[in-house]
């Protein structure tokens, strides 16, 4: 069994962190980025410039490697279990053309705690 665990952190001031935590068996792996975000209109660009990995237990010895991930985004209240607005981040580089495709390998759903 896969248990998986994403979470994103957006601030007032524009900084993010993106937090994920893989478990597959006896593998245990996660991952922190940090970087700043840029919204306009409904797109979402993530300049992540920080990050370290740990792969199965063992932190990874590579160097992070900056990048930028675009987005397209909505927000829609009121969809989660206990009424939490729903983020719904669409890879904006997505290789899939077809919706079902587009909804399993790229988009991210998140929903806001409050």
């Amino acid at each position: 069994m896969v248990t998986t665990t994403e979470y994103y952190e957006f601030k007032a001031d524009g900084s993010v962190g993106r937090f994920k935590e893989i478990t597959s068996g006896f593998c245990h792996s996660k991952s922190e980025e940090y970087g700043v975000g840029v919204a306009s209109g409904n797109t979402l660009g993530i300049y992540f410039t920080q990050g370290n990995f740990v792969i199965c237990d063992k932190p990874s010895t590579e160097p992070y490697n900056a990048k930028q991930e675009d987005y397209t985004f909505t927000i829609t209240p009121g969809l989660g279990l206990n009424g939490e607005e729903q983020l719904k981040l669409v890879d904006a580089h997505c290789q899939y053309t077809n919706d079902a495709d587009i909804g399993l390998y790229c988009t991210t759903t998140v929903y806001r705690k409050q």
